[in-house]
């Protein structure tokens, strides 16, 4: 039996088109098969993760080097006149920063653009959790619905945003962040953290166990329970009642769970492609040996992410832009990212000289271990 006739006799059974979006494609310009899965990530939990310190220092950093040194446009003379000055706006390169860190925390990321007639005027960071983008049977995007803090849905075209998503699941139309695969390693590496602040409490100030002389009934159990309650260790108490106080012996002992740890923030630096030590608090990206062991574990990656940054300005920014002003969809100028700045070994030695220094003084303040600033200043000798 043909596919074409399987399909169409499982039509009859009334349910099919329901789950089904439309009909597998069986050659060039005919309809596809498309099963789409509308769900909404839990927004909430990823920010939540979000705010986690390792989480928001390395994605906020991660995001700006993605964008690095900006893109330049290839094309036709005349295009590039009207398209160049759009990447010049003072409120792009921010909005366009915001708008990946957005992508990489909840899988999408929007911009919106500020169009005062065929110009654009400005950009605007949107919030990922108020924009439900609507689709057609192919997944292809229509048209965007905004929700207001009042609860009011505001239209929007889908030319009025830039909707960044950088990987999805290929029946997922919602994309997948950094964050979303290891939100509940960090639930767990937060619970341990929680348990062993607990466990210390519990050793340094050992529960105690008292009892009032003569209480008998249970009201008067009650009572005593009641007053003491919140008692602890570390406060003072009078009474003109007669209690007797005993000191609960507890094992002095502290189970190691340092490796178990090591273990999950290595997890979660696999996650967030970040150097492990990020996760440690022992490094912030106010250094540049920071940044630059963080470009070094995760240029293949920021690589990628640009070209599909590329894709996305091209189709969702300049293109729009270009068919607003009446030029052909055909002369649509081409983003290419620009290599991040390098440094001439010849005439620059003192600046890299000055970058061991650096990388001296973090290691003299703990930010950052020996063995890390060894293969930072090896690297470094390297281009001179």
């Amino acid at each position: 039996m043909a596919l074409k006739d399987f399909i169409s006799k499982l039509k009859n059974f009334g349910k099919v088109e329901e789950n089904f979006k439309t009909l597998i494609s069986l050659g060039p310009n005919k309809e596809r098969f498309s099963y789409g899965n509308y769900e909404k990530p839990d927004y909430q939990r990823l920010e939540n993760a979000y705010r986690d310190f390792a989480v928001f220092a390395s994605l906020n950093l991660f995001s700006a080097s993605v964008y690095g040194s900006g893109f330049t446009l290839k094309g036709d003379e005349r295009v590039l006149e009207l398209c160049e000055p759009i990447q010049h706006i003072s409120s792009f390169k921010p909005a366009c920063i915001d708008g990946i860190k957005n992508a990489l925390v909840f899988g999408n990321g929007f911009n919106e653009i500020l169009w005062e007639g065929k110009e654009i005027v400005g950009f605007k960071v949107v919030d990922t959790k108020t924009i439900e983008p609507k689709w057609d049977e192919k997944g292809n995007i229509i048209s965007y619905v905004q929700e207001a803090p009042n609860g009011k849905s505001i239209p929007l075209d889908k030319h009025d945003l830039i909707f960044y998503r950088f990987y999805r699941n290929s029946d997922n139309v919602h994309g997948i962040g950094f964050v979303e695969p290891i939100v509940r390693l960090l639930e767990i590496r937060n619970e341990m953290v929680e348990a062993i602040g607990d466990i210390f409490r519990y050793l340094a100030l050992p529960p105690i166990h008292v009892v009032k002389e003569g209480a008998k009934t249970k009201k008067e159990l009650k009572e005593t329970e009641e007053a003491l309650k919140d008692f602890h260790r570390k406060h003072y108490f009078i009474s003109s009642e007669k209690y007797k106080f005993n000191l609960l012996e507890v094992k002095r002992t502290l189970p190691d769970l340092t490796k178990n740890l090591e273990m999950i923030n290595d997890y979660i630096s696999t996650g967030l492609r970040v150097p492990a030590n990020f996760l440690s608090g022992r490094v912030t990206y106010s250094t540049k040996a920071a940044f630059l062991a963080l470009k070094e574990y995760s240029q293949d990656e920021i690589q990628y992410i640009r070209e599909k940054l590329a894709a996305i300005l091209e189709e969702q920014l300049f293109k729009p832009f270009c068919l607003k002003n009446g030029i052909p969809e055909r002369k649509v100028p081409q983003v290419y990212w620009k290599p991040d700045q390098t440094i001439d070994p010849k005439t620059s030695s003192e600046i890299l000289l000055n970058k061991i220094k650096v990388i001296g003084t973090a290691v003299d303040l703990d930010l950052l271990d020996r063995s890390d600033a060894k293969e930072l200043v090896k690297s470094i000798l390297e281009k001179i």
